[in-house]
């Protein structure tokens, strides 16, 4: 059986020092990651130390082959990075892919932007639209009486699929007031 002890609690690193100790008295001391702040309750914080026991477990296992191993090196040099400017880009029909060549002192990092494929294209006018109907939700639930304008703004959006030219060509209605 394997026990565990919080140690500390490091709220502005969203870590903490958990101690596991073995029947065998064998211990392990490791930093484990704070659950999301969404979550942040007693319950999710040992849950969290429970999860990482496999660490400690892993450490136990493979501490023999690593008594034996030696160390050869003890240093090296890091390469200098060099970042070209982020593009610009419509982040509704392109994206940025990230093209990394390498010398032997220097890493490049250069970026290109493409064109999405179709697919893609049709999800974000799909999720565009989701997200625009969801915004007038409150305006059509049972209890209100909402104008015919809205009624058909939200049914426009509802017809967006149907427009031609889409997903490459789409025209979003607007809001009435």
């Amino acid at each position: 059986m394997i026990k565990y002890e919080i140690l500390e609690l490091d709220v502005v690193n969203s870590k903490m020092s958990v101690k596991y100790t073995r029947d065998e008295g064998e211990e392990y001391i490791t930093d484990v990651p704070l659950p999301p702040s969404m979550k942040f309750n007693e319950v999710a914080i040992h849950h969290n130390a429970r999860n990482y026991s496999k660490d400690a477990v892993d450490y136990w296992d493979n501490r023999i082959a690593l008594e034996d191993f030696e160390l050869k090196e003890n240093s090296g040099y890091i390469k200098r990075n060099v970042f070209d400017d982020y593009p610009e880009f419509n982040k509704f029909n392109e994206t940025v892919v990230e093209k990394i060549e390498e010398t032997e002192d220097t890493i490049y990092h250069r970026y290109e932007v493409i064109e999405i494929n179709e697919q893609q294209l049709a999800t974000n006018v799909r999720t565009q639209r989701d997200m625009l109907l969801f915004n007038t939700d409150l305006l059509v639930v049972s209890d209100r009486n909402p104008s015919p304008e809205i009624l058909e703004y939200r049914q426009k959006l509802r017809d967006i699929t149907k427009q031609e030219g889409f997903p490459h060509s789409v025209i979003f209605p607007t809001l009435p007031e």
